[in-house]
């Protein structure tokens, strides 16, 4: 169909359409917000683009947008099934359509440079839809033009965030040596916070797979270990350990948007507390070899062995910062 005949297809499903400029993304009229209807007839020679408006204008309808790869892969494993998706050749099927009532709240989810990883796009919104032609120079087209899944807003904000975090994950997911050191500490800090191993399991194995990791076998084994360990009463890393790995900024966003509860990213005033601390500060810096028995830092050029007591005075300093740290807990 050409923008004519898709014009006249999206008025009989209740959507409201805009015209938008060849090749752009901004529809043509300015005040295209502050009206119901926006009056235009689309002609079938006349070159244009074809926006939607989202949410009340058209009947409810909402456009989770994955802006990243990463998105695009973990999307299945959360977001409903619905019968509209559409998408380029660089980012096939990256627009998920929806209908809810009422309308959710228009949020989007960035990483810590301001990235935008997943947008949930509703009132005051528009996006460009097929057959138009993205900025790229790519075709926008549809992977299934059926009708969208009705939904409850509270459904898909849920399901929004776990792909916001899930992709925030696969993208700031470290090089190998650190991965099994990440799933432990990712595992310990989920499972605190009242997730089921197969939650946990399902989590990591699609972040695994968006992060393009080949050793699933050994991250399902360090979810397993971490589950014993708990059970036991035994010492497990979690959220301080996981923020040394993949950075403290991207560690929060991930605990806010799965909504765990708070006090998670404080370390317990234990023994086991204290380790993890150690290893939020200092632990690139710091290795334990069993084999030696021996403690090793970084100098700046090399490992080398600790025969000065490094290790001593980093987990001074550390245990210094306790007090304050306390105190703030208070």
């Amino acid at each position: 169909m050409n923008t004519l005949e898709y014009d006249y297809s999206y008025g009989a499903r209740g959507w409201s359409t805009l015209p938008v400029r060849p090749g752009q993304k901004v529809p043509l009229l300015p005040e295209w917000q502050l009206t119901n209807q926006v009056p235009f007839s689309f002609s079938e020679h006349e070159p244009m683009n074809i926006g939607v408006r989202l949410g009340s204008a058209s009947g409810g309808l909402v456009d989770v947008d994955l802006d990243q790869p990463e998105a695009i892969t973990v999307a299945d494993a959360f977001l409903p099934a619905t019968g509209s998706i559409f998408g380029r050749p660089s980012r096939p099927r990256s627009h998920r359509l929806y209908v809810a009532s009422p309308v959710p709240r228009h949020v989007g989810y960035k990483d810590t440079t301001g990235v935008m990883l997943v947008e949930m796009r509703t009132d005051k919104a528009q996006t460009v839809f097929p057959p138009s032609r993205h900025p790229s120079g790519e075709a926008i087209a549809w992977h299934r033009y059926e009708q969208p899944a009705l939904v409850s807003p509270q459904e898909l904000d849920a399901a929004t965030r776990m792909v916001a975090a899930a992709t925030l994950l696969a993208r700031a997911w470290p090089a190998p040596g650190s991965r099994h050191y990440a799933t432990l500490a990712l595992a310990g800090m989920l499972l605190r916070a009242d997730w089921g191993e197969e939650r946990v399991r399902e989590l990591v194995a699609v972040v695994v797979e968006a992060a393009q990791d080949d050793d699933l076998k050994d991250r399902h084994k360090a979810v397993s270990s971490t589950v014993n360990r708990l059970r036991q009463g035994l010492e497990a890393t979690g959220f301080p350990t996981l923020a040394s790995i993949i950075g403290h900024g991207t560690a929060s966003s991930v605990t806010e948007w799965l909504d765990l509860p708070a006090g998670l990213g404080r370390a317990p005033f234990t023994d086991a507390g204290n380790a993890e601390r150690l290893v939020a500060r200092h632990g690139q810096d710091l290795r334990y070899v069993t084999h030696y028995n021996e403690w090793y830092y970084w100098d700046e050029r090399r490992w080398r062995r600790d025969e000065i007591g490094i290790v001593l005075q980093r987990a001074k300093l550390t245990a210094r910062s306790i007090s304050s740290e306390s105190a703030d807990h208070v």
